[in-house]
């Protein structure tokens, strides 16, 4: 079974649309898939989701991405976040999807396999 690790480091909600599309496409084959978000991309993890194009994607009948984020989590994708970055933006554990681990990356580069397919969204 192959892994696939993806880092999130732009606070751009079209590149994490993309990042989730991947992350659940690849998990719905039954593979590992791992999400780390540093810096600014933490703000992207601020609970309820921010999509300023969920009206497009949803009249497209494409998923909003509270809908990705959720989908994601159903099929076992684990998303990890930097706690240094959640700090400098002012913001805690509280303010964000309850489902994050919090980390660092060095933890999270330790917790993947050497085989395992790094991609940088």
């Amino acid at each position: 079974m192959s892994k696939l690790a993806i880092i999130i480091g732009s606070a751009d909600s079209e590149r994490l649309r993309t990042a989730l599309v991947l992350a659940t496409a690849v998990a719905a084959h039954d593979r590992s898939v791992a999400m780390f978000f540093q810096g600014e991309a933490v703000g992207l993890l601020r609970a309820p989701v921010d999509d300023p194009d969920a009206a497009r994607q949803a009249a497209a009948g494409l998923p909003t991405l509270a809908q990705l984020v959720a989908e994601a989590e159903a099929l076992g994708v684990t998303i990890a976040a930097c706690q240094s970055s959640l700090a400098l933006l002012g913001l805690s554990p509280a303010d964000c999807h309850p489902h994050i681990i919090w980390g660092g990356m060095v933890g999270f580069v330790g917790s993947i396999a050497p085989d395992t397919r790094l991609v940088v969204a």
